[in-house]
């Protein structure tokens, strides 16, 4: 049998049909079974090794049908071990809480408020530095002052943004 053709595989379909749905039932979806198992027998290689082709096929599906089985089983176990689980239903959402939600956005007022009344050589050094991700020397050289000023600067704007956050009582 060294050179078999797909029809050959084809003539046992239906005989593979009716074993998958009697042996493992329709909840395999005993179609596809069939049809992978076609698919693996007439991609085989090696075909001069299989003596008896029809036993062949139908242990592949046989095999597949097993395998479909231990999926579904390990699925159903899996969904229904999270879903009916007390435990799972108490896992926190990871969507902030309401009250979450208005302290974030009462937190954001306040930095953008003391932001806003930074001196503007200082705002300019923190943005620069904090979120454009900009050097010392560089930001010297862009304000036109020196790297100990930026510093200077940059250490000033922080402690009057946390000085005026942390009065907000959250």
């Amino acid at each position: 049998m060294s050179d078999r053709s797909p029809s050959d595989v084809i003539l046992h379909k239906s005989a593979l049909l009716s074993f998958v749905q009697r042996r493992f039932g329709a909840a395999n979806d005993p179609e596809d079974i069939v049809q992978e198992a076609m698919a693996r027998v007439i991609a085989n290689h090696d075909s001069e090794t299989i003596g008896n082709l029809r036993a062949y096929l139908f242990r592949v599906a046989g095999n597949l049908s097993i395998d479909a089985l231990r999926r579904r089983a390990t699925r159903e176990r899996i969904s229904g071990t999270l879903l009916d689980s007390s435990e799972a239903m108490a896992v926190a959402s990871p969507e902030p809480s309401a009250e979450q939600a208005l302290i974030a956005r009462q937190r954001k007022r306040a930095f953008d408020a003391a932001l806003a009344a930074l001196p503007d050589r200082q705002r300019q050094a923190l943005t620069l530095n904090r979120l454009q991700g900009w050097s010392h020397p560089r930001i010297a050289a862009h304000l036109g002052c020196s790297t100990g000023t930026v510093y200077n600067d940059i250490k000033a704007a922080m402690a009057a943004i946390i000085a005026r956050t942390s009065e907000i009582d959250l």
